[in-house]
């Protein structure tokens, strides 16, 4: 029983280390499963990239548990040099050493080079595998054929290892069950295929090995619920943490490697929205790199209808910013609940995006991912349907180099495909290929849905190159649709570049020509329309004390629209009463701010076909 002393004796030494770097890793909170059809590429994100993940936010415990298995490993090899088993053949004696010695100096070599090179996580997941499964067939092989075959004492090792990797290292259930199971397989399947026949396997062999079984079952849930306490733990932190002058009220949401918080900001006394990325992911150049060129991006543009940055630093080994704290709605919510919009709501909605568009533009940004979910709608300074930009993750530089384009896109083409411009499939666009995201979007909220609706890339990217959009189908929704609104969708819409508004200002010139004609979309209107949405979307809004000022009041009961709804079919009429209906059956009581949390996340490879797979 050395080997276990020896093994207890090196995570009683080194435990303490390896909690705390553990703990310092910043755990990945995964999505909650949403019903999507089974792919190739789901299946890789949900196994694959999870794993990653895991690996990615916690290298320093893993450096450490590498360390001290290997550690573990010389030294037993080293009793065995000193006091060698005069139980075992010359023969038998050198491979079992080199073994052992192998799978130290393969730990101790892992973490060296992660702790000098921790910008390999690919190399870091791959060996954490490959150390598991060459461990499992050492124990499993030597277990069977030189340590007692079905009655070998090692299972007390790799149950050991079960709950040592449960309580060591962050990464939760998704991050333990895997390796944990390979180890238990492997070790159990080469032990009773290997283990030598003794006449017809007596019934105390099998009740040996049965025994043992349910010994390791035991093992491998204590390391399950210590995962899972891990992770609940970590999000308890989180909620009482700070990041600079922010203090941290409660994690919202996880995308990708971006956590999403809301907060207090100490000094000024308000509330805010913290969007952070740790620091031990600074080797994950692509990430770091899309997360400093939001927060510079939304830094540059100081126009009202765009989300205003309040702040950028590090904290913790936090890289964070800091945006405005926005209540409301976005417009893809909003069509929802009400369906078509009228077309000089719509007109007045689209004039702020194009005001805001064209800051975007002038500072040299390219937003890349103008959509409805994209464009929030709140009440500021007492001015009802104010509209605001949101979600700078994947916006670029206008005269970004061919080069800094293909390094940033690395074979994927960022944004969503049902309001990209044909040029955009090419890895190319300009201002106008915005435009052309901001025509779809007034099609949509004039007709109550997307002007093309297609089940893949391929089925978008030649609906936007090859068809016109269909204009009887917006007739027949809005059949007093102005004409020189039509040509307005139809001008922001054409196929060629060229063909376009050269701005969102010359867009935002004949939106004013449209509104002239059709009348301005009052407040009184306005506040009618947003009073409607009263216990429909979630919120409440109410005249405070000083006169011409407003209040939004957050309702603890938000009723969501699921991101993975389908959009009514082109055949269907938008059931306004049936959609207040699905809303409320929806409510999940999560914050308003969702609307926008939601959007504030990295895309970087080409979404799935809808604009609710972001």
């Amino acid at each position: 029983m050395y080997e276990y002393a020896l093994f207890l004796g090196v995570f009683g030494l080194c435990g303490r280390y390896v909690v705390v770097g553990a703990l310092h890793g910043l755990v990945v909170r995964l999505e909650e499963t949403r019903e999507k059809p089974f792919t190739l590429q789901s299946a890789k994100d949900h196994a694959w990239l999870t794993s990653l993940s895991a690996v990615q936010m916690r290298n320093r415990g893993l450096v450490w548990l590498w360390f001290c298995l290997g550690i573990g490993f010389l030294g037993w090899a080293l009793v065995d040099i000193l006091w060698p088993s005069v139980v075992w053949g010359a023969g038998i004696r050198v491979a079992v050493l080199t073994g052992r010695i192998v799978l130290g100096v393969m730990m101790l070599g892992g973490a060296v080079l992660l702790r000098m090179f921790p910008g390999r996580d690919m190399w870091a997941l791959v060996g954490e595998w490959v150390f598991w499964m060459l461990l499992a067939l050492y124990l499993g092989v030597v277990g069977a054929l030189y340590v007692g075959g079905l009655r070998t004492s090692l299972w007390g090792i790799v149950g050991l290892l079960m709950a040592a990797r449960g309580m060591l290292l962050p990464g939760g259930l998704r991050g333990f069950v895997p390796p944990a199971l390979m180890l238990w397989g492997l070790f159990s399947i080469s032990l009773w295929m290997l283990s030598p026949l003794e006449g017809s396997y007596p019934s105390s062999l099998y009740r040996s090995f049965l025994l043992t079984q349910i010994l390791l079952a035991a093992a491998f849930t204590l390391g399950a619920v210590a995962a899972k306490q891990n992770e609940l733990y970590r999000s308890l932190l989180a909620q009482t943490d700070r990041l600079g002058r922010y203090q941290v009220l409660q994690r919202l949401n996880t995308r990708g490697m971006s956590q999403i918080y809301e907060a207090w900001n100490l000094l000024l006394n308000q509330r805010c929205i913290i969007k952070s990325i740790p620091c031990n992911a600074a080797s994950w150049e692509l990430a770091v790199t899309e997360f400093r060129r939001e927060a510079e991006h939304t830094m540059r543009i100081q126009n009202p209808h765009v989300v205003r940055m309040m702040d950028f630093g590090e904290s913790h080994n936090d890289f964070y910013f800091a945006m405005e704290y926005l209540e409301g709605i976005n417009l893809y919510r909003l069509q929802r609940v009400n369906g078509p919009l009228p077309q000089r709501r719509v007109v007045h909605l689209m004039l702020q995006a194009c005001r805001g568009l064209q800051a975007i533009h002038e500072c040299g940004i390219l937003h890349q991912d103008i959509k409805p979910s994209n464009l929030f709608l709140t009440v500021q300074s007492g001015q009802y349907d104010f509209l605001k930009i949101i979600d700078f993750g994947i916006a670029r530089r206008l005269e970004a180099s061919r080069e800094e384009q293909e390094a940033r896109g690395r074979g994927s083409i960022p944004g969503t495909p049902a309001y990209m411009a044909p040029e955009r499939f090419q890895g190319e666009g300009d201002a106008s290929s915005d435009v052309y995201a901001l025509g779809i979007v007034t099609f949509a909220l004039l007709a109550g849905q997307n002007p093309f609706k297609a089940k893949s890339v391929a089925e978008y990217k030649t609906l936007h190159e090859e068809e016109q959009p269909p204009f009887a189908l917006l007739h027949s929704r809005c059949p007093d649709l102005l004409s020189a609104l039509q040509k307005v969708i139809s001008k922001a819409m054409a196929k060629e570049p060229s063909a376009r508004y050269a701005s969102a200002e010359a867009m935002y010139r004949d939106l004013q020509s449209c509104q002239q004609l059709l009348g301005t979309w009052n407040q009184e209107e306005a506040r009618v329309a947003w009073e409607g949405l009263t216990g429909v979307a979630g919120f409440e809004v109410s005249s405070s004390e000083s006169p011409g000022s407003l209040e939004i009041k957050s309702l603890d009961a938000m009723q969501r629209v699921s991101a993975d709804e389908e959009e009514p079919d082109e055949e269907e009429e938008v059931d306004e009463e049936a959609l207040r209906l699905r809303l409320q059956i929806l409510e999940d009581s999560e914050r308003l701010d969702d609307a926008l949390l939601d959007n504030f996340e990295d895309d970087l490879q080409v979404k799935a076909a809808d604009e609710e797979d972001v």
